[in-house]
């Protein structure tokens, strides 16, 4: 196919011509699909600069826009402008001699696969319809998604989330539903006898009681007492607010409560006290809240386990390596902090990197260990241990040398990888924001700066 069709090697930018097969035409009919999937990984310097280059523009390599190992950016500001300018910054550059290459940002090996392919076209097919509906869609349906958002963040058990979602639908089962749905009954309360069993006389008008006794209080609300989805919106603003997240958290194993006590009422004959509802809901709210402070505090005593088997104590011919990444959406900045200390606490050394661009998290905490391990080689240090609060990307790095395309920071990760064998020991041990005060509040200083300071 090279040979025929792809002798000129601009051909992606050219149309097929008349006399081309059914095939290759359907072929070049999904270039656009894979030109808006491509992404040029920058390798060396040496490449040459393609991109539409404004009037009076000389550069012709990418080595020219590049010092340092980083982007010059009032060069790139002077000839691409500023829009343009922070889309290439954020391009991370290399350090090796590495062959710039094309890669497929949908896919996590970089190559282009049919498979793919066909799924990127689909997402492509179904956002088209998904904006025709949404540009159509009335401002109860943006409602409706804000309150389902919301309802399904809420730290209770799931499920008295599902019990809420019923209630929000008006689907529970209320004899006034069950009247409208079979036809049996008269819809009136069972607790009562006197008003119609909806959902709205069930949780409010036939446990005002409940309401009087209980330790939140919503009498703002009182006025929307007839309608539970105007209610619980307006309770919902609460989660802003202190204290807000628990009140409306322990609202809904009220209401758990309230349609339990009725339920024992209707199919056990056995009335439950209001002071008996409020309590049983007040303690299973503190059980669930009590067990998800264990769940945190297991989490954190395991990964300091895990710390502590990864992080060995470090030899005296070690030199142990903190860096931490900041970032300043306000300033258009970053800043990294690489602090390196001997086996026994002592600081050798300090660096605080500035750079001025929008950055990422991910792929600043891994420039910052790619800086470290540079300055390490620059040292002559032979043994070092990495450490980083950063745990996704330590992770990553023990994850092997096959990192995902699509992630920012694939590059530089790569780099990390080759720089290890210029070390007779390498370590990469992820610790806790604490353990790394010292280099987190050296690269918030690092953001202040004009120039990196040592």
């Amino acid at each position: 196919m090279n040979a025929k069709y792809m002798k000129d090697p601009n051909w992606m930018n050219r149309g097929p011509p008349g006399s081309a097969s059914w095939s290759w035409k359907s072929i070049h009919s999904a270039k656009n699909l894979l030109l808006a999937g491509l992404w040029k990984r920058i390798g060396s310097e040496d490449g040459k600069v393609e991109a539409e280059k404004p009037e009076g523009c000389n550069l012709k390599w990418v080595s020219e826009l590049i010092e340092e190992g980083r982007w010059k950016r009032e060069l790139l500001q002077a000839w691409f402008g500023n829009t343009q300018a922070e889309v290439i910054e954020r391009i991370s550059t290399s350090i090796g001699r590495r062959m710039d290459r094309l890669i497929w940002k949908f896919s996590k090996t970089g190559a282009y696969t049919v498979k793919t392919g066909y799924a990127r076209a689909r997402q492509e097919e179904n956002q088209i319809s998904r904006n025709r509906t949404y540009n159509a869609e009335s401002s109860w349906e943006v409602q409706k998604r804000t309150v389902w958002k919301n309802l399904w963040h809420q730290k209770v058990k799931a499920k008295l989330k599902h019990f809420m979602w019923k209630c929000l639908q008006n689907c529970l089962p209320t004899n006034e539903v069950i009247f409208k749905r079979i036809g049996q009954g008269e819809g009136r309360c069972s607790c009562c006898g006197e008003g119609i069993e909806t959902i709205e006389h069930l949780l409010f008008l036939n446990a005002m009681e409940v309401w009087k006794l209980a330790p939140v209080s919503w009498d703002g609300l009182v006025d929307k007492q007839h309608n539970l989805w105007l209610w619980w919106e307006e309770a919902t603003k609460a989660t802003s607010k202190e204290c807000g997240p628990d009140r409306v958290n322990l609202t809904i194993n009220l209401f758990w409560q309230i349609w339990k006590a009725r339920n024992r009422r209707v199919f056990d004959n056995e009335i439950q006290n209001s002071p008996n509802i409020v309590s049983k809901a007040q303690v299973e709210w503190l059980e669930y809240e009590h067990a998800r402070k264990e769940e945190k505090e297991q989490t954190a005593t395991a990964n300091i386990k895990e710390h502590q088997t990864r992080g060995q104590t470090a030899g005296y011919d070690n030199v142990c390596l903190f860096t931490d990444a900041a970032i300043s959406s306000r300033m258009i900045r970053t800043g990294q902090g690489i602090v390196a200390r001997k086996w026994n606490g002592m600081i050798m050394k300090a660096k605080a990197i500035v750079n001025q661009y929008k950055g990422e998290p991910s792929k600043e905490e891994a420039l910052a260990i790619r800086n470290a391990m540079l300055m390490a080689k620059q040292v002559g240090w032979t043994k070092i241990i990495i450490h980083s609060d950063s745990k996704s990307v330590i992770d990553q790095i023990h994850s092997g040398h096959e990192y995902d395309s699509t992630i920012a920071s694939a590059t530089i990760l790569e780099e990390v990888q080759d720089l290890t064998s210029h070390f007779a020991s390498c370590r990469f041990v992820c610790i806790s924001r604490t353990e790394n005060e010292i280099s987190h509040a050296l690269a918030k200083f690092a953001i202040q700066l004009v120039n990196d300071i040592e």
